[in-house]
């Protein structure tokens, strides 16, 4: 007899999983099973209908989350699923994007070479294409759309993938080894069948090895270069990818359990060994790691898209490479000079599960091994084989899914301190609703009772602490599904209207939404705790592992002269200040971890210990940086804009002069420049820009800031007209008073009857619009004139 419960909100049906357990080593039950007898005793006392949740804030309002979460902040790139352009939602909270499709080797590889035979000689179905560019398909346009939104560079690619055991096209997954047998036997001496292989063919190891070595030159090559042998070109450009997925999901679903307990190193005879892939390796695969087809593939991504290192390497060691890599036109007299990546893509392995500790451990021997040999390799450029370990994430809700999470997070810190990978990412995040979650469960994008969304805040929260936490090791974390639902009904940051829901308040500040919602602790019991700085992780054989603290916050911030705006607080990090007339400050910044660091402007200056006087000219903004560093490597910058004026020397009584003003210091990019007017006749002038000040304020996109004058009815700025006739487009200055701003180009007056005059006058003032056109109204009310 068994007792238990369902909870089941009202109008869904909800499903009873009954399992029954025989003796020990006893085999699985093929039969039909008959249960009887099962009966509802009582309604849950605890099945009181809970209200739906009202997500009210569209994703258009709140903090976009890649405000906090960047790497200019000391934390990491946040993302979301989806290429072409970059838009709305992915435009105003992510900056970095993925494909779940369209870069697997299905779509990007639908024909095979003539080249590939069988172990006989005889041609492989689907492999009559002659070799080269015909063999392939891209979808190009989904990622130079990426490059192209917005600013250069703004936008980034991820890579997904370039080997699987699913999704692959029929001409290569019917490849098979020449000498293994198929199915699992306890050693590492056979092969299994990916997905959907219906037909089967023996092909030798290196044939099948010049099929992925292939694959890979071009699938890489066709984005990363402008050769026209890869379908590219010099006026299509490089399309540059932050990552890529080399190798997906290779580790087998449970052997890993099996054999971790047994040997707590073993990673090999828990593979997959995917076919068309371990064809690779066939009779070496249990010999010399080099010989191993994931050491191969990876070893290929980097011959692919190579640094300066590998390609020297590369020709160095042309002669004794193998003939396969020289058959068919990837290098030049053996030579990759022309493929060299300034910064190439960090290569990836990616699976799933890594919260299940025997598979998180199974993924570290593998990568330790794999790298460690890469160091002796004679082509090692410098770069870890394995650069990156993507945690895809597709979890649930749980009460230890966090820290089960936070022990893969420092099994692979640990290899990167060893300097044997660069770092990790979570690669297609996204959080399932389970019955037993608070509230019962649910399935994307039904909307959830106020307790499901809770709990989804707060394991949200749970998880973005422990990134912050590991932020130096993370390079991004990519949301799976951009609003309504991610993958198989799961949860992301944003319902189906694009309103934030619990997640993203979660995500946006962990603390604040986990303090705020302690009625949840016992579910989630001390797994906050656990993720606090300082606290020990037990990797089991391997010791205690504790991450370097990440805390990068000030305690206090104090000037010599002034008053900061607004009132200090640790997690404001942009501070003004208005002084008048001022030669110098000085800056005393104590931080709240004392293994932490600060830089002033710069200067290293010790913590509770004032800078170096820093100097300050009238008339003048003055942008103070304090760069503060965590033990752990992570930096969070505060910054203080002094705004100093200048008083005049007498007042002004006439027109004002336009001799033109001269630069008292050089300006940087989009800096904001503080300049005081004189007045007459209830204008406020600033006298005419010279001629190299105005091009330079121009190119740096710079704002002339014009505090405000009391009576005054309009501002008046002039410019020579040259700046206005010669420059371009891009060339931008802003005009900013208490009226209102302006934005002027620098090729404002081009072609214009005013372009034969000195200078211009541009003035910003009040104006009546009651007697304006209806139509101009209209547009002005919408911010369209």
């Amino acid at each position: 007899m068994a007792h238990n419960s369902v909870t089941a909100s009202a109008g869904n049906s909800s499903d009873f999983i009954l399992e029954l357990h025989g003796e020990t080593g006893r085999p699985a039950e093929t039969g039909m099973l008959l249960v009887a007898n099962i009966k509802i005793t009582a309604p849950d006392p605890q099945g009181v209908a809970l209200p739906n949740v009202v997500n009210n804030e569209n994703q258009s309002t709140v903090a976009p989350l890649k405000s906090v979460y960047n790497r200019e902040n000391g934390l990491f790139m946040v993302g979301a699923i989806g290429t072409g352009a970059v838009t709305q939602t992915r435009a105003n909270h992510y900056e970095i994007f993925v494909d779940g499709n369209n870069l697997k080797a299905d779509g990007t590889h639908p024909h095979g070479p003539n080249w590939l035979k069988s172990v006989t000689g005889d041609a492989l179905n689907g492999a009559t294409t002659t070799p080269g560019i015909s063999e392939y398909s891209f979808p190009t346009n989904s990622y130079k759309d990426i490059r192209d939104s917005g600013t250069p560079g703004e936008y980034k690619s991820h890579g997904h993938v370039l080997a699987w055991y699913n999704q692959a096209p029929a001409w290569m997954t019917q490849i098979i080894p020449e000498n293994l047998p198929n199915g699992y036997n306890g050693s590492t001496d056979f092969y299994g069948l990916g997905n959907g292989v219906t037909t089967t063919v023996k092909v030798d190891k290196e044939m099948a090895k010049r099929v992925q070595y292939n694959h890979t030159m071009y699938v890489m090559r066709h984005f990363l270069s402008t050769d026209t042998k890869y379908g590219s070109s010099e006026s299509r450009g490089v399309i540059p990818f932050n990552s890529w997925d080399v190798l997906n999901e290779e580790v087998h679903e449970s052997r890993h359990s099996e054999n971790i307990p047994k040997d707590a190193n073993s990673w090999r005879t828990s593979l997959k060994h995917t076919n068309w892939l371990v064809a690779m390796s066939d009779d070496l695969i249990r010999g010399d790691i080099k010989d191993h087809y994931i050491y191969l593939l990876f070893k290929y991504a980097h011959i692919a898209a190579p640094n300066a290192k590998m390609a020297a390497a590369y020709k160095a060691n042309y002669a004794s490479l193998p003939e396969y890599m020289k058959l068919d036109g990837h290098d030049t007299a053996g030579s990759i000079d022309a493929y060299i990546v300034d910064n190439p893509p960090k290569l990836t392995y990616n699976d799933y599960g890594l919260a299940t500790r025997s598979k998180a451990r199974t993924v570290y021997n593998m990568v330790l091994e794999l790298n460690t040999a890469w160091l002796s390799d004679p082509l090692y450029d410098g770069r870890p084989l394995i650069e990156d370990i993507g945690i895809q994430g597709h979890d649930s809700i749980g009460s230890t899914l966090a820290s089960d999470n936070q022990y893969a997070m420092a099994l692979y810190a640990s290899l990167v301190d060893r300097g044997l990978l660069s770092g990790i990412s979570y690669s297609e995040l996204d959080l399932k609703v389970p019955t037993n979650a608070p509230g019962g469960g649910a399935i994307a994008p039904a909307v959830l009772n106020v307790r499901q969304s809770d709990a989804l805040g707060y394991e949200y929260a749970l998880m973005y602490k422990l990134f912050t936490k590991f932020a130096p090791y993370i390079d991004h974390i990519i949301s799976w599904g951009v609003s309504g639902s991610g993958w198989q009904g799961s949860y992301v940051l944003f319902d189906s209207q694009s309103n934030a829901n619990a997640g993203y308040y979660g995500a946006i500040n962990p603390d604040r939404f986990i303090l705020g919602h302690s009625y949840l602790n016992d579910f989630f019991k001390d797994e906050y705790e656990k993720l606090q700085d300082g606290y020990k992780i037990d990797l089991g054989d391997l010791g205690m592992y504790t991450p370097k603290s990440s805390n990068a916050n000030l305690s206090s911030l104090c000037l010599s002269v002034g008053t900061l705006q607004p009132t200090f607080t640790p997690a404001t990090t942009q501070y003004s200040i208005s002084l008048k007339d001022a030669t110098d400050i000085k800056v005393t910044a104590t931080t709240a971890d004392n293994k932490a660091s600060i830089k002033v402007n710069g200067t290293a200056v010790a913590s509770g210990t004032a800078s170096e006087t820093i100097s300050l000219t009238p008339g003048t903004v003055t942008n103070i940086k304090v760069q503060v560093t965590a033990e752990n490597g992570r930096v969070k910058i505060y910054t203080i804009k002094v705004t100093n004026s200048k008083t005049p020397s007498s007042p002004s009584t006439g027109t004002p002069s336009s001799t033109p003003t001269e630069p008292e210091v050089p300006v940087d990019q989009d800096q904001k420049v503080t300049m005081q007017a004189t007045v007459k006749d209830g204008i406020a002038y600033i006298p005419t820009l010279a001629l190299e000040q105005a091009k330079e304020f121009l190119a740096k996109d710079v704002t002339i800031d014009i505090p405000a004058v009391q009576g005054v009815n309009s501002y008046s700025v002039g410019l020579p007209t040259a700046v206005l006739t010669s420059g371009t487009k891009d060339d931008k200055l802003t005009l900013s008073t208490e009226l209102g701003k302006i934005v002027i180009s620098g090729d404002m007056l081009t072609g214009t009857a005013e372009s034969s005059s000195k200078e211009v006058t541009l003035e910003i003032g009040k104006s009546d619009k009651s007697n304006l056109p209806p139509e101009v109204k209209e547009s002005l009310a919408k911010g369209q004139a």
